[in-house]
């Protein structure tokens, strides 16, 4: 945070060139993003804090303008903003950017926002990590978002009050239960994270989880992130016209996650995880009729332990 006679261009300038040891690496992952890039690293660059952080981006292999306008920060903020300009795309070839990204992270905590999301609040940091520096049994931060939609500002919020999550709220809750660009976590929970949860096709769920089993998750009901929910329904539609066989592969490592986490955790949420995939089977089931048989075979030795089965037979 700033005092009274600081302004903010003070402290950036202050930061750069003088960050030893960042506490908080700020982890940016993008792609042909040159309409929101700007706003994303301007949103990083206003955040008043007391402690020393550093933005590491990585630009995978952008073909719009994305890179041009990270090297103008990048000048301008030399030891602050670390980019990385791919010259092949990363995640055509089956790699994460975002795991590429936080390897080379110097800070204790990692805090993550994609390059077409951007924070709203100056002082989401400094609120995060004061929280997770008093409450060491706590392993992650996150809070409210605004959710800009083409149509316009939804009215969205999770929790009315300031509270911890469940551990069944986060595995029910799917990926998009609290937005990516609000999480703030403790880096050394990398340390020992499951293979299961780095192949997972979805990122940032299994890290979510992951977070919730190892500690506790604090959540604040303060909008702190703006998510851009750019192209509403994209990935149903992508289910819809995707080869069946890539298809099952992506669920397939999904639920392999979830076993593997279920078992690390000594199959105390076992019910949880059943329910949760049985609720993936079943919206996979009734998004592609036309491969029920297929799909019921792929995921035979899960389909049996489901309590949805009625439904599921009922498509």
């Amino acid at each position: 945070m700033t005092t009274g006679n600081q302004t903010e261009k003070e402290i950036i300038r202050n930061w750069n060139g003088s960050i030893q040891d960042p506490i908080v690496s700020i982890s940016c992952c993008t792609y042909n993003h040159e309409k929101y890039i700007a706003q994303t690293i301007d949103s990083f660059l206003r955040q008043k804090t007391f402690f020393p952080f550093e933005i590491l981006i990585h630009d995978d292999a952008s073909t719009d303008k994305t890179t041009e306008i990270i090297k103008k920060y990048e000048k301008n903020y030399t030891n602050l903003i670390k980019p990385i300009y791919q010259t092949t795309n990363q995640y055509s070839k089956g790699l994460y950017a975002s795991q590429i990204n936080v390897k080379r992270a110097k800070g204790k905590y990692i805090a993550l926002c994609e390059g077409d999301d951007y924070w709203n609040d100056s002082h989401k940091l400094q609120t995060q990590i004061e929280w997770l520096e008093s409450h060491p049994n706590y392993s992650m931060c996150c809070s409210d978002a605004i959710i800009e939609t083409p149509d316009g500002i939804l009215d969205w919020h999770r929790y009315e009050k300031d509270c911890d999550i469940p551990v069944k709220d986060m595995i029910i809750g799917g990926g998009g239960f609290v937005e990516t660009a609000t999480l703030t976590f403790r880096k050394e929970l990398l340390n020992h994270y499951p293979k299961t949860c780095k192949d997972c096709y979805v990122a940032d769920y299994p890290l979510k989880i992951w977070c919730v089993l190892n500690g506790k998750v604090r959540y604040f009901s303060k909008k702190m992130s703006v998510y851009r929910f750019l192209q509403p329904g994209s990935w149903s539609s992508k289910r819809q016209e995707m080869p069946l066989e890539e298809l099952k592969k992506y669920y397939l490592s999904e639920f392999l996650m979830f076993s593997d986490l279920n078992s690390l955790s000594s199959g105390r949420y076992n019910h949880i995880f059943i329910d949760r995939e049985a609720r993936l089977l079943y919206n996979l089931l009734r998004e592609r009729k036309r491969d029920k048989k297929n799909i019921l075979n792929a995921f035979k030795k899960y389909e049996q332990n489901f309590k949805w089965n009625h439904k599921i037979e009922g498509l």
